[in-house]
C-alpha cells in the first residue's frame, strides 16, 4: 500500500484526469448539438471512451489496493463527516448519465458518463484512505507538538502549492541562483511557433502557458525575485529515473507551512539530509516555486 503522500499523488492525478474529462465531455456535447468547437478538432466521443477507459481502470486499481479497512467506530464517524460533501458530488455525474440516456441517446456518451462517475467514486475511496492515514499519523503529530506546532497538521491540500506569497524577500547571491535551461529553450521555440502559426487552438494555448512559465523563471533569475517558506517536512519520496545509458536516484521532498497554509515540493538528486517531521526553511522563486536553498544549502 502507498503512504499518505503517495496516495495524494494518485488522487491528484485522478482529479486532474477527471477535470480534463469533464471539460472534454462538455465540449463534445456542445459539438453534438451543432456548435462549432475548433479547439477539440480530431477528438471524438469514441476516442475519449477508448482512452479514458484506461484511466478508469488505473484509478480503480489504485483505490482497490488502498481501501480503508478495519476502522474503529470513531474513525468511521470522523471519516464519514469529512467525506459527506464529496459523496454529494456523485449526484452531478448521475444526472449527466440520465441526460445522455434520455436526451443524447448515444451509447458512447452513456459510457463516458459512467467512466466519469467511476473515476470520481475511486477518488472518494482514495480520499477515505488518506483521511485514515491522517488520523493514525501519531509520529507526525508528536514531532509537530515537540517543535511547538499548535495548529492542525492534517489538512494540507495540493492547492496550497499554487498560492503566491511575496514575503519575506530573500536576497540570493547571483552565483547561488538557478534556472532550468529548458525553460528558456521552450520559451523561445514555442514563442516562435505561435507567431508563425495561422491557427489558434488548444495546442497554441498550451504553448502560451509554457512561454509564460519560462518568462517568469527567467525574470526571477535576473531580478532575484526569491522568497522563503518555513515549515515541516511532510514527505520524502525516493524514486529512480532510467535511460538507455544510465540510471539515477532522486528524492521528492514536501515542505508544508500549516500555519499559513502553504506548501512547496522540490526534486533533488542529492540525499536531502533532512527527515520527515523536521522543521525546514526553503528559499524559492516567487512565481516558479523552484527551490534553490534548503536550510541554507544549495539544491541541485
Amino acid at each position: 500500500m502507498l503512504d499518505q503522500r503517495g496516495l495524494k499523488s494518485v488522487r491528484n492525478f485522478s482529479v486532474g484526469m477527471l477535470l480534463i474529462s469533464i471539460v472534454i465531455n462538455i465540449l463534445l456535447v456542445l459539438q453534438h448539438f451543432g456548435y462549432d468547437i475548433n479547439i477539440i478538432s480530431g477528438i471524438t466521443i469514441e476516442n475519449y471512451v477508448h482512452f479514458f477507459s484506461l484511466i478508469f481502470v488505473a484509478t480503480a486499481i489504485g483505490s482497490a489496493c488502498n481501501r480503508a479497512k478495519d476502522l474503529s467506530q470513531d474513525a468511521k464517524d470522523e471519516m464519514r463527516i469529512k467525506i459527506r460533501l464529496m459523496q454529494l458530488g456523485t449526484v452531478f455525474f448521475i444526472l449527466y448519465i440520465l441526460f445522455t440516456v434520455l436526451v443524447i441517446k448515444d451509447l458512447y456518451f452513456i459510457i463516458a458518463g459512467f467512466i466519469m462517475l467511476g473515476i470520481y467514486v475511486n477518488v472518494i475511496f482514495i480520499t477515505e484512505r488518506i483521511i485514515v492515514l491522517g488520523l493514525n499519523d501519531h509520529q507526525m503529530k508528536w514531532r509537530a507538538a515537540v517543535s511547538g506546532t499548535s495548529y492542525d497538521v492534517e489538512g494540507s491540500s495540493i492547492l496550497w502549492r499554487f498560492k503566491l506569497w511575496f514575503t519575506p524577500i530573500e536576497r540570493v547571491p547571483f552565483n547561488k541562483r538557478s534556472i532550468e535551461v529548458y525553460n528558456i529553450i521552450f520559451m523561445l521555440v514555442f514563442g516562435y511557433a505561435i507567431i508563425e502559426s495561422k491557427k489558434h487552438g488548444i495546442f497554441e494555448i498550451v504553448f502560451f502557458i509554457i512561454i509564460i512559465i519560462g518568462f517568469f523563471s527567467f525574470t526571477e533569475y535576473i531580478l532575484g525575485l526569491y522568497t522563503s517558506l518555513t515549515g515541516i517536512c511532510t514527505g520524502i519520496i525516493k524514486a529512480e529515473e532510467s535511460s538507455e545509458s544510465s540510471r539515477s536516484q532522486y528524492w521528492t521532498v514536501y515542505v508544508t507551512d500549516f500555519k499559513n497554509k502553504r506548501e512547496v515540493a522540490y526534486k533533488t538528486y542529492r540525499y536531502p539530509y533532512i527527515s520527515r517531521g523536521e522543521e525546514v526553511k526553503v528559499v524559492h522563486g516567487i512565481f516558479s516555486k523552484q527551490v534553490i536553498l534548503v536550510n541554507g544549502v544549495t539544491i541541485k
